[in-house]
């Protein structure tokens, strides 16, 4: 299981990615650590990466080099274009990341840990921590928005998720049906549902961070109304779905 960290700054940058690297050392298991930044320009005099690891560890890392924090810690830095992870049982920590670099880090579910320092407490980073409610660092007064979604709704989801070819989300028509097909049917029996929270369900089981998106633009759409055409003329789904659902939650 993939451990997790958010590291609040608190407005010191500076203090927040320090505290991050202390925390690599304490959980990181002596394992290798992927220092993710958007780009090299990060490494530059002036930043606050800079700053925190010193004029020579970041030419190396520049220049590609694995560097020694420790004998028992490495580092290397990989930026949203060469990121190449989602396989990796080492850290990743994620460092100012942008909305790739969370669509990126969604997608990475093998690593030893991710710790992710943010720059500002954004919507992409309030949407990875929704999705992993990960362990809090720096801010004892954050609060860790759970995944709230109507059970009815999950186990539903978990039947498209069965159903579908994850890897190219909602790309097959079959597919994207079937999605269309469940928020028509949630819809007319009035359930209710935060479209970021299926986003944040589909993330945290085993959708792709544009799958995970596309479904929740559909759940969206729907929900506001919006008329999806679909492309066959059947149904993907029972005329009793719902009622199948709920007398297996019942048992």
């Amino acid at each position: 299981m993939v451990r997790r960290y958010l590291v609040s700054s608190q407005g010191n940058h500076k203090d927040g990615l320090t505290s991050a690297l202390s925390l690599y050392r304490e959980c990181g298991g002596g394992k290798h650590l992927y220092f993710h930044i958007p780009s090299y320009n990060q490494l530059d005099v002036g930043n606050v990466v800079f700053e925190v690891l010193g004029k020579q560890t970041c030419k190396d890392l520049r220049d590609g080099q694995r560097v020694r924090l420790s004998p028992a810690h490495s580092i290397s830095v990989i930026t949203d274009l060469n990121f190449n992870l989602r396989h990796t049982n080492d850290v990743v920590m994620s460092v100012y990341p942008t909305s790739k670099g969370i669509a990126l880090i969604n997608d990475t579910k093998n690593a030893h840990a991710i710790i992710v320092v943010p720059w500002t407490m954004n919507e992409d980073v309030l949407k990875w921590q929704r999705a992993w409610t990960p362990t809090i660092i720096g801010d004892t007064t954050m609060t860790i928005e759970q995944l709230d979604l109507d059970p009815v709704i999950m186990d539903f989801l978990r039947r498209l998720t069965e159903s579908a070819n994850l890897s190219t989300g909602l790309v097959h028509p079959s597919d994207r049906n079937s999605a269309i097909e469940l928020f028509q049917i949630l819809r007319n029996d009035g359930i209710t549902y935060d479209s970021a929270m299926v986003e944040a369900w589909a993330i945290k089981n085993g959708w792709n961070a544009g799958g995970a998106k596309d479904l929740a633009l559909v759940a969206k759409e729907i929900a506001d109304g919006k008329k999806l055409r679909t492309s066959n003329n059947g149904s993907s789904w029972k005329t009793n779905i719902l009622d199948e659902i709920r007398t297996e939650l019942d048992k």
